[in-house]
């Protein structure tokens, strides 16, 4: 077991009124946005989107786990937390956060979980 890298993690829902192909094009362009701030690509090792689809719907439905539609996972790493907090911290960073918050309608706190994760890494290969 290991604890490496930093990590903040987001998962929004889609918002009411929209459709996913919608919801899916407007997060891609709001990491674009991040990732080409020059404090993200000086301090994330890591910025990735990932997007819920059924193709799994069966096999979790079997394990009694319920399957998600319309969920976008955004993860954001670190090599450290001091550079983590620093790309949170940017001005540009926030502005970002905050017109992609406008853009989307969202209602952040209702639909949505981000947190600071402590990674330990059980599975590398």
């Amino acid at each position: 077991m290991s604890i490496d890298r930093a990590r903040v993690i987001g998962i929004y829902k889609i918002p009411p009124n929209t459709s996913v192909s919608e919801f899916e094009r407007k997060y891609e362009a709001m990491a674009d946005a991040f990732v080409a701030l020059p404090i993200a690509r000086r301090n994330l090792v890591k910025h990735e989107l990932s997007f819920a689809t059924n193709a799994c719907d069966d096999p979790l439905q079997t394990m009694k786990l319920p399957a998600q539609q319309g969920i976008v996972v955004v993860i954001a790493e670190a090599e450290s937390h001091e550079k983590l907090m620093e790309y949170l911290n940017d001005p540009e960073t926030q502005k970002i956060t905050d017109t992609w918050r406008d853009e989307m309608g969202l209602a952040v706190e209702e639909t949505s979980l981000t947190f600071h994760a402590k990674v330990i890494t059980k599975l590398d290969k």
